[in-house]
C-alpha cells in the first residue's frame, strides 16, 4: 500500500503538471524501478513462508512437500500445469506463487513496467489505434473486471491441460470486457463499482456545498 501511494502520486503531479519533460522523467522512473523491483524478486533471499530456519532465493521451486497448500493455495497451478504428457515441472519458483514476499515484490515491479509501456504508447507517444483504445477501455473498467472475474473463475479451475491455456486466457478476457461494453453502452454501467464511486463523490460535493 505505501508503495503504490508513492508511485500513485508521481503519477497524479505529473498528470496535473503536463509537461513532455516530466511525462519522460516519470517513464524513467517507473521503468528503472519497475525493473529494479522484478530482479529483486526473483533473486531475494528470504525466509520461507514463517521458518526462519530456512532461507530460500525467489527463483527457488517449490511443491506440495516444501509448502502447505492450505496456505499457498495457487500451488495447485503447479498441478494444473503437469496435466500434460510431454513436459513435467518439477515445481513453481516462489516469486511466482501468491501470497509470498517474493511475488509481491515482483507483482510490484511488473505492474509498474506495464505501467512505464502504456504510459510511453498512450501519453508520450500518442498512439491511437484500436489495440491502444481497447487497453484504455479495460483501464476505466478494471475495477469492475478484477471483481467480476471471480464468479466464473472456478468453471475453469483445473478443467484445462496448460496447453490449452493462452486460448482460455483471451478468450475469457474477451468475453468479460464484451460483458462490460455491453453493460456500459445499454445500461449505463449501473451497479459497477465505477458507477458507485461516481456517485458517492456526487453526494460528497453536494453536501460540501449544502
Amino acid at each position: 500500500c505505501f508503495i503504490a501511494t508513492v508511485f500513485g502520486e508521481d503519477l497524479y503531479e505529473v498528470m496535473i503538471t503536463g509537461t513532455q519533460e516530466s511525462y519522460y522523467k516519470l517513464f524513467r522512473r517507473f521503468r528503472s524501478y519497475g525493473l529494479l523491483l522484478v530482479l529483486v524478486g526473483i533473486f531475494i533471499i528470504l525466509p520461507n513462508g514463517l521458518s526462519f530456519d530456512s532461507w530460500q532465493p525467489g527463483w527457488a521451486l517449490q511443491t506440495e512437500a516444501t509448502m502447505v497448500r492450505s496456505e499457498y493455495l495457487h500451488l495447485e497451478l503447479l498441478q494444473i500445469a503437469n496435466q500434460q504428457n510431454y513436459y513435467h515441472f518439477e515445481g513453481m519458483p516462489l516469486f511466482m506463487i501468491r501470497s509470498t514476499a517474493q511475488n509481491m515484490i515482483y507483482n510490484l515491479g511488473a505492474a509498474l513496467l506495464i505501467l512505464a509501456l502504456f504510459f510511453y504508447l498512450i501519453d508520450i507517444k500518442k498512439k491511437n489505434n484500436d489495440a491502444t483504445k481497447m487497453v484504455i477501455f479495460y483501464g476505466k473498467v478494471s475495477l469492475s473486471l478484477f471483481l467480476i472475474q471471480h464468479l466464473f473463475l472456478p468453471l475453469y479451475i483445473g478443467q484445462f491441460s496448460i496447453i490449452f491455456f493462452p486460448f482460455v486466457y483471451i478468450a475469457y478476457n474477451g468475453f468479460l470486457g464484451l460483458m462490460m461494453y455491453i453493460w456500459l453502452k445499454y445500461f449505463n454501467g449501473v451497479g459497477t463499482p465505477e458507477w458507485l464511486m461516481t456517485h458517492l463523490g456526487r453526494i460528497g460535493q453536494k453536501k460540501g456545498k449544502s
